[in-house]
């Protein structure tokens, strides 16, 4: 039977190598994001099943198109819930329409998916959920704020469901990237060496001396070991959160 995992927020970064990494397992790849489209075009040259699947997992349209792909099938294996970081900067400069916003992206809207998925993940043999989390919700860092905060919350939900579903062997788990070599984190470079007054570089070298192994992980790396437990090769790990992140969280 054809394998089938949607990947959200898929179009780089870490999304893209773990969508690469199911895609080489062969599954068929429902590819996820604002604009998946050059995404898809890539693997499909690879010769890749991949469906695209655009717009933002907080709009009703994404999960009424959604729901129609996975009912065509009638099933769905593997789900992995990634998305986009919430702004950088301090506790009292973030407003209460972020905290609105990012709370429909960060925990609201991956509950709702997960709520509307079940039905067909227990239909399938290997049913795997894993989310993509942040080590800053282990050992939070300053202005994160939402991240440090929301991302614990989605965490713990979770786990509970990953106790309620355990009887139906669906796997949840979540994964915690520590420093891992993306735009995302140029960009979280860049923001938080202008917050502090250093340069990138200098802040870039404070963070790699802080990491016990001495540098930044890359986004294949964590695709490997985030595409085993969202995989048929996972069979006794849920309700986990692992941390990925070179020791950073000892």
């Amino acid at each position: 039977m054809e394998k089938l995992c949607l990947i959200t927020g898929g179009s780089k970064g870490i999304g893209f190598e773990i969508a690469k990494k199911m895609a080489e397992k062969e599954y068929t790849i429902i590819l996820n994001s604002r604009n998946p489209f050059e995404a898809v075009r890539k693997l499909q040259e690879q010769n890749f099943k991949v469906i695209e699947l655009a717009g933002s997992i907080t709009e009703e349209s994404f999960l009424k198109n959604l729901i129609e792909i996975v009912e065509s099938y009638g099933y769905i294996d593997s789900v992995l819930i990634n998305y986009g970081g919430p702004p950088i900067k301090p506790f009292l400069e973030v407003s209460e329409k972020e905290w609105v916003e990012y709370f429909n992206l960060m925990f609201l809207s991956p509950l709702t998916i997960i709520k509307e998925l079940i039905k067909y993940l227990e239909r399938s043999n290997y049913p795997r959920i894993v989310a993509i989390t942040s080590f800053t919700s282990i050992k939070p860092i300053k202005n994160m704020v939402i991240s440090n905060s929301l991302r614990i919350g989605l965490v713990n939900a979770l786990k509970t469901i990953a106790l309620e579903f355990a009887d139906k062997n669906i796997l949840i788990n979540a994964v915690a990237p520590g420093y891992i070599e993306t735009e995302r984190l140029k960009d979280f470079i860049q923001k938080q060496s202008q917050i502090l007054n250093v340069e990138p570089n200098e802040y870039k070298k404070a963070i790699e001396k802080n990491i016990p192994l001495r540098r930044i992980g890359q986004a294949e790396e964590l695709a490997k070991f985030v595409s085993f437990l969202l995989s048929y090769e996972n069979t006794y790990i849920t309700g986990q959160h692992f941390a990925f992140d070179g020791g950073i969280t000892i």
